[in-house]
């Protein structure tokens, strides 16, 4: 189930909002989210789960398990049928691709997490 990044009484962990404040890129500029957005990645099995809107950026718990990476797409209000994928099944913020969608064409393209890192140990 999601996880709320929250600190004491359910407020937003003060150190988390100034820690996403300060990322070195645009963000959206209004309290409230854009859109409705989830994650279906294979840690939730392919299910989709509400991402969390703070600081103008949208968040969700990853757990990577055994074999370091995972894979996920982003669905406008939960659908398949909204998909967002890039055009490199596997892409990673190191490689290059578009960001297609949002449709129901994603051919089983996905983003990775851990991609290109080496294998995770028992432990």
């Amino acid at each position: 189930s999601f996880q709320p990044l929250h600190g004491l009484a359910g407020a937003p962990s003060v150190g988390i909002v100034d820690f996403l404040q300060a990322l070195p890129f645009p963000k959206w500029p209004s309290p409230f989210p854009p859109l409705v957005l989830s994650v279906a990645g294979t840690w939730t099995g392919s299910q989709p789960t509400p991402m969390q809107w703070m600081a103008g950026l949208y968040l969700a718990p990853a757990t990577v398990g055994r074999t370091g990476c995972e894979s996920f797409q982003l669905l406008l209000g939960g659908r398949r049928d909204s998909a967002l994928y890039p055009s490199v099944d596997g892409a990673n913020h190191l490689d290059e691709y578009t960001i297609f969608g949002p449709d129901d064409r994603s051919e089983g393209r996905a983003w990775q997490i851990g991609k290109g890192y080496p294998q995770a140990e028992d432990g």
